[in-house]
C-alpha cells in the first residue's frame, strides 16, 4: 500500500511513502475517477426543453422590420415542374412515378 502513496513526506534528500499516503492516494484517485466520469455522462446526457413565454411588457417601441421582396415577372413554370418531377423521382423511385402517371 505504501508503494500507492502519491503525496509523500519529502524530507531532506528522500521521500517517506506511509500506509496512510496510498489509502488517500487511492481514495483521492477513485473520487476524481467518479466525478469525471459523471460529469461525462452529465454531459453526454441531452435534454430539450421548449418554452415559450408571452411578453407582457406592451408599452415598448414597436420592431420594427424591412424585408426584401424579390418578384419575377416572368417565371419559366415548366422548369418549375421538371425540378419537382426530379425530386419525387430522387425521393420515391422512379418506378412510383410511373406507374402513377397513367
Amino acid at each position: 500500500m505504501q508503494r500507492f502513496d502519491a503525496f509523500a513526506k519529502p524530507l531532506e534528500e528522500f521521500k517517506v511513502r506511509t500506509q496512510a499516503g496510498g489509502y488517500i492516494s487511492i481514495l483521492t484517485m477513485v473520487t476524481i475517477g467518479y466525478l469525471l466520469f459523471s460529469e461525462l455522462l452529465f454531459f453526454l446526457d441531452t435534454e430539450q426543453k421548449d418554452e415559450m413565454a408571452v411578453d407582457l411588457k406592451q408599452d415598448t417601441k414597436p420592431l420594427k422590420m424591412q424585408l426584401d421582396i424579390w418578384v419575377f415577372k416572368s417565371f419559366d413554370f415548366s422548369r418549375w415542374f421538371e425540378f419537382c418531377e426530379t425530386f419525387l423521382v430522387s425521393l420515391c423511385g422512379a418506378d412510383d412515378i410511373a406507374t402513377r402517371k397513367h
